[in-house]
């Protein structure tokens, strides 16, 4: 099995996309959406107006920027002191009408081949302790393997030999 099935086997078509040039409050809803039906798939694949792959943005990247964002105010100078519901809905204002592509990673993101065995998405995760990785051929985004993904493969295989 961890030889015989392959990433376009294990992955998931069902990836959150977003367009260069899309306002940030647009990919929010559908991101929300996709966690509601699966907590595990928090990744949206940015791309150009041809389908063709610019990159990701993660949950852990919204909140982050979000993070900075509110740090950035002046009114937060005295901590003990600052209004923060009034900084965040400040950075709310502010920050969701910026495009996805401020957001926007395009390195260090994870890619497989449509053809790589489990076993080598296997040990690519473990090794970069990532939970996530795109399957790409060329500048197409063909889907997405989770980690929960390998987990219930895994588990139904076992679950077949018991």
């Amino acid at each position: 099995m961890l030889l015989r099935k392959r990433a376009w086997d294990l992955m998931r078509e069902d990836v959150t996309r977003g367009v260069r040039g899309e306002n940030l409050i647009f990919l929010l809803r559908r991101m929300q959406a996709a966690i509601e039906r699966d907590a595990d798939n928090h990744v949206a694949v940015i791309e150009d107006s041809h389908g063709h792959y610019l990159g990701v943005i993660t949950m852990w990247d919204v909140v982050g920027y979000f993070e900075k964002q509110i740090f950035q105010r002046d009114e937060l100078v005295d901590f003990e002191h600052a209004d923060w519901d009034k900084a965040f809905a400040t950075a709310c204002r502010l920050s969701c009408h910026i495009g996805v592509e401020k957001l926007m990673r395009q390195h260090g993101v994870p890619c497989l081949e449509p053809t790589t065995p489990m076993i080598l998405i296997l040990e690519n995760l473990q090794r970069d302790r990532r939970d996530w990785a795109l399957v790409r051929e060329g500048e197409k985004i063909l889907g997405i393997v989770l980690k929960t993904d390998i987990f219930q493969e895994i588990g139904d295989e076992v679950l077949q030999v018991f």
